[in-house]
Formats: C-alpha cells, sequence, structure tokens
C-alpha cells in the first residue's frame, strides 16, 4: 500500500491565504476596526493571556537584529538581515493584529470561532443547544478533534464549553479534521461568551455578507 504524497500544493495555498489574511489584519488594527463583526454582535477576544508572550518575543527579535547588525561589519550582510528582520518584525505584528481583529463572535445568527488568521469555523445559532464555563488545562496541541468533541486551545486551556444539536465539519488545511457535537474554546471572558449564547435572540436566517468578502472557514 502506498503512502498518500504530502500535499504540497495544498499547504502553499494555505500559506498564501493565512499571510493574506494576516496582513489584512494589519490594516484593521491601524484602522481600528474587526473583522466579521457587525453592529449587536457580541464579540469576545481570546488571546489576552498569549498577548504578552508575543510581545516579548517581538522584542527579542528587535535587540537581536540590532546586536547582529552592530557586530557583523559587511553590509550585504547587513541588508540580509535588514530583509529578514523587517519581515519577521510584519508577521509577529501581523499575528497580534489577527488575533485582536478577529474575535469569537456570537451573533443571532451563528457563533464564529476563531484563532487568528489561522481558525475560522462558523456555526448556525439554531444548532446551539446549551453553553456553560467549563475550565480545563490538559489540552495537547492548538486544535484537536476526538470522539466528537473538538478543543481549540490557548497555552493549553479552555474554558467554554458549547453542546451542538447536530456535527459540524471542523476544518482543517488538508481538509476536515473530523466533526464534532462539542465544541471547547478558550474566551478572556467567558462569562460573557456564555451568556451571549443563551440569552441572545436566535434567528434562522443566513447572515449577511460581510464588507471587504468573507474569509470562509480555514485553518
Amino acid at each position: 500500500m502506498t503512502a498518500e504524497p504530502f500535499p504540497v500544493r495544498r499547504l502553499l495555498r494555505f500559506l498564501i491565504r493565512y499571510e493574506g489574511r494576516a496582513m489584512l489584519s494589519l490594516w484593521f488594527w491601524i484602522t481600528r476596526r474587526r473583522h466579521g463583526v457587525r453592529p449587536g454582535d457580541v464579540a469576545v477576544g481570546y488571546a489576552r493571556e498569549q498577548r504578552p508572550i508575543i510581545l516579548a518575543f517581538l522584542f527579542v527579535s528587535i535587540v537581536e537584529a540590532v546586536a547582529f547588525f552592530v557586530l557583523i561589519p559587511w553590509p550585504t550582510v547587513h541588508l540580509i538581515l535588514l530583509i529578514v528582520d523587517v519581515q519577521t518584525t510584519e508577521m509577529i505584528l501581523a499575528v497580534l493584529a489577527a488575533q485582536s481583529t478577529r474575535p469569537h463572535v456570537v451573533s443571532a445568527t451563528e457563533l464564529r470561532i476563531r484563532n487568528g488568521a489561522a481558525f475560522d469555523l462558523r456555526v448556525p445559532r439554531t444548532s446551539v443547544v446549551s453553553a456553560r464555563v467549563a475550565r480545563r488545562w490538559d489540552h495537547e496541541g492548538t486544535v484537536k478533534v476526538a470522539n466528537g468533541e473538538m478543543a481549540l486551545a490557548l497555552s493549553h486551556q479552555t474554558n467554554v464549553l458549547v453542546q451542538l444539536s447536530e456535527p459540524v465539519a471542523v476544518p482543517g488545511w488538508r481538509g476536515p479534521r473530523g466533526e464534532a457535537k462539542t465544541l471547547r474554546v478558550y474566551a478572556d471572558r467567558p462569562e460573557e461568551m456564555v451568556e451571549a449564547l443563551m440569552a441572545q435572540e436566535v434567528r434562522a436566517t443566513p447572515p449577511a455578507a460581510e464588507p471587504h468578502g468573507s474569509m470562509g472557514v480555514v485553518t
């Protein structure tokens, strides 16, 4: 039995889409806008604990760039390092921007679960049966699907548990990761997310088209 070839083209397409969304997030960040959040929606952040770590990494990257620039005497190497450092700084800022401008969203028609520019799962509100605060600290990896349950963890943590009436396909860059009727996610304010899910009016009509085009479901 021959092994399935690694999908290089699919990976490249995903990386190009990811970088495009991340760069677009910088624009949303600069203009103080949030992607996919409309009037009346409840937006819930999820990256508060990770932000200091990313900022520390950005600081170290800048200090390292300055040190190399001072210690290495060759102008050609200076130019190469400058290009690499600018791109690195840009991508770190894009990650911060994506996490800030692409929050979880609870609207009257859907629940949108996201992780920056890398993950975007949209669930109809009519499928949400219940939601409650349920904290776990033992998750491995970021996105995992097993036994009908999806966990989207940050720093190995989730704190919101959502039960659905029917399974949804959990996307991955190689294709669906599997289906899940139970969703575990992390939110900076889990009580607010649960309250919005359980209290907000549910409408069966599809959501209106977003400005600048929908990003779809990706990871």
